[in-house]
């Protein structure tokens, strides 16, 4: 019974919600709410999603139909970009926020104090084209506490917020009309991330 009224809500929740304009939520005939109630219906059946929330179910659903049914102008629209997810997630933690500006168009985001001689550097995947997801700063978070708890190794993590391939090309909108068209080398030869390498 809980699992016909999960489906149920999340079905309502996603007719309510998710109706936007500009992006598609029907593709080749196929309901986006149709997908997320099929990813409820099996997700008692199967054991990687049995022991997720529905919501993270629902999430998922959604994350996976978006990155397979939308270009990536469509995704740039809808994903926030790598600087604005790290300044969220660190004003939700309370923690400091630490930005240096080691290029034209590269940053390190940092996780932890920078003073450590120990700093991984993570260059997040996406392309070229898409930002970092919020769970990497929760995933880095957490190897940086484990890594302190049960090694004894205070280290930091220096995130790499580097340039992304244009994005609305055929934008009527001057602020968003491309400036390049190919990303920018993150690092240039005279960059102080040399420093943190061994």
């Amino acid at each position: 019974m809980s699992d016909t009224l999960r489906t149920l809500g999340a079905v309502f929740t996603l007719r309510m919600w998710f109706f936007v304009p500009p992006i598609r939520w029907k593709s080749n005939g196929c309901d986006i709410a149709a997908v997320c109630s099929w990813r409820l219906a099996l997700s008692s059946f199967n054991d990687a999603e049995k022991e997720k929330t529905w919501k993270r179910v629902v999430f998922d659903a959604i994350y996976r139909y978006l990155i397979y049914t939308q270009s990536i102008d469509q995704l740039a629209y809808i994903f926030p970009g790598t600087e604005e997810v790290y300044k969220a997630w660190v004003k939700k933690k309370s923690l400091p926020e630490t930005i240096d500006l080691v290029g034209e168009d590269a940053k390190l985001l940092w996780i932890g104090p920078k003073a450590t001689s120990k700093v991984i550097i993570y260059l997040h995947g996406g392309g070229f084209s898409l930002a970092m997801p919020e769970d990497s700063c929760s995933f880095w978070s957490y190897v940086r506490q484990q890594l302190g708890e049960k090694a004894g190794i205070e280290a930091s993590i220096a995130i790499v917020k580097y340039s992304t391939t244009s994005f609305f090309i055929h934008s009527p909108i001057p602020d968003l009309s491309p400036s390049r068209s190919h990303p920018t080398r993150p690092f240039p030869s005279s960059a102080p991330t040399d420093r943190y390498c061994a």
